[in-house]
């Protein structure tokens, strides 16, 4: 705004002797702040979570203005007034702008020169980055035994928050359940014992939520490794001791050890005296006779 000027006005005094004289008295109105005052933010556009501080400058025709800035943000303010130092005012930080645009205004509050006034602008936050990290309970596991998964999805500098929504795991490209709730930001998979001996791909996939986009991670590679479980086998007699000429039959019981888990199948090889008995012979149920 330009200065207006100043005003004059003359105003008559009875002088010495009943005489009048003129006697002149000067108000002086008010400047304007030159305009437009400046408003700037740290970072623009920001993303979700990032601290944000909004600075307003402002000059003016008769030296440096004074007095203090009200910054505000969506009709409502931000902090107390601010007070100018060299004509320079700064917000307090804010971290907990949603994703979308934002009316940002630094209203001043005028001193003995200037007069009130206001400038502003428009603030974007732009949603934030994430990291899904993923692991599992045991890798390398047995097969038999049961596994699940833990995904752990994160904000990505300068983001921050705790992302929310759903984590949908997949291993050897196929879901593994249905999408799993984050809670503070960690969500785990059923667990699976189904897995075949060799290594598996191992995904989760987050869907994003308000404030973060989606992403994915995956175990690193090769992915779960299933490796195959030790046995213990268990040889009996059907007659011990025998007499000359009796028959007798060898049973093998074959069963996981440590821990593995499942019933073995294949084929026991019976070998009397160092030489094979007979062929080999399928296991059925875990035993062969």
């Amino acid at each position: 705004m330009a200065a207006s000027s100043a005003e004059r006005h003359l105003v008559g005094h009875p002088g010495v002797g009943g005489a009048d004289r003129d006697e002149e008295h000067v108000e002086v109105a008010h400047l304007g702040v030159r305009q437009p005052g400046v408003v700037t933010s740290t970072v623009h556009p920001s993303v979700f979570g990032q601290p944000v501080t909004f600075t307003a400058t402002l000059t003016g025709a008769q030296g440096t203005p004074t007095g203090s800035i009200q910054f505000g943000v969506d009709g409502g303010n931000l902090g107390s007034p601010v007070a100018l130092t060299g004509g320079v005012a700064t917000s307090t930080a804010v971290a907990t702008l949603g994703v979308g645009s934002h009316n940002v205004t630094a209203t001043y509050g005028g001193d003995v020169v200037y007069r009130p006034g206001g400038s502003g602008l428009t603030h974007v936050v732009n949603k934030a980055g994430t990291t899904t990290t993923v692991t599992s309970s045991a890798n390398p596991s047995a097969f038999g035994p049961s596994v699940h998964f833990t995904a752990a999805v994160a904000p990505v500098a300068p983001g921050a928050g705790l992302p929310s929504g759903a984590v949908q795991f997949l291993v050897d490209g196929s879901n593994l359940g249905g999408p799993v709730t984050l809670v503070a930001g960690v969500a785990d998979s059923i667990a699976v014992s189904s897995l075949g001996v060799g290594p598996h791909p191992v995904t989760a996939t987050y869907a994003g939520d308000a404030g973060f986009n989606a992403g994915s991670g995956s175990l690193a590679a090769p992915g779960q490794v299933v490796q195959k479980s030790d046995t213990s086998t268990t040889v009996s007699s059907s007659q011990n001791p025998s007499v000359f000429g009796q028959a007798v039959q060898f049973t093998a019981q074959v069963a996981p050890a440590g821990n593995g888990a499942g019933t073995p199948d294949g084929t026991v090889q019976f070998v009397v005296d160092g030489s094979s008995f007979g062929a080999p012979v399928t296991l059925s149920g875990g035993s062969a006779t």
